[in-house]
C-alpha cells in the first residue's frame, strides 16, 4: 500500500500521528466513563430493587450480566483501548450498535430504556450518544499509529521480542 493511501482525513492538517492519538484516546475514555457510569447507575438500581417491572431488565440475572459487560467494556476502553485500537473499534461498533437498537426500540415505544438504571433519560438522548459514538469510532481509521517495526529484537539488548504487530 502506498503511502499517500494510508492517510487519514486528519492528516491533512498536521502529522499523521498528532490527531489520531489524542482523538482516540479522549474517545475511548468518554465512552469508557459512559459505560461505567451506566453500570454503577444499574447496580444502585438493582440494590435498591427499584426497577420497574416491565422493564426487560427487571430480571436480576440479566441486570448483573449487562452490568457485569459494562465494566469489562468500560475497562477495555480505558486501559487497552489505544494499544489495541483495531479490537477497541470493532467491538464499540459492535457494542453501541446493539445499544442504539434497543435506544430505537425505547424511542418507538415511547419509554425509557432504563440504560441509566432509575436516573429517567430520555431515549432520544441515549439514539443520539449510541449513534454519535457509532460516527465517531467508523471516522477513526482502524489502523494503529505505529511505525512497522524494523527490527524483531529490543534495542540494546538484541533479545527477541515476544510478539510483535
Amino acid at each position: 500500500m502506498s503511502e499517500t493511501t494510508n492517510k487519514t482525513i486528519f492528516s491533512a492538517f498536521a502529522g499523521p500521528f498528532l490527531w489520531n492519538v489524542p482523538i482516540r484516546s479522549g474517545l475511548a475514555k468518554v465512552l469508557g466513563g459512559v459505560l461505567l457510569l451506566a453500570a454503577v447507575a444499574k447496580a444502585t438500581s438493582m440494590s435498591g430493587g427499584r426497577l420497574p417491572e416491565s422493564s426487560w431488565l427487571a430480571q436480576s440475572w440479566v441486570l448483573a450480566l449487562v452490568v457485569l459487560c459494562e465494566v469489562a467494556a468500560a475497562t477495555w476502553f480505558w486501559l487497552w483501548a489505544e494499544r489495541f485500537w483495531r479490537i477497541t473499534r470493532s467491538g464499540g461498533l459492535i457494542l453501541f450498535s446493539i445499544f442504539a437498537v434497543i435506544s430505537l426500540r425505547s424511542v418507538l415505544n415511547g419509554e425509557s430504556c432504563h440504560c441509566f438504571g432509575n436516573w429517567i433519560t430520555s431515549p432520544w438522548i441515549t439514539l443520539l450518544f449510541d449513534l454519535f459514538a457509532i460516527l465517531a469510532l467508523s471516522i477513526l481509521p482502524a489502523t494503529g499509529n505505529r511505525q512497522p517495526a524494523t527490527s524483531n529484537r529490543i534495542p540494546d539488548t538484541g533479545y527477541p521480542l515476544p510478539f510483535s504487530y
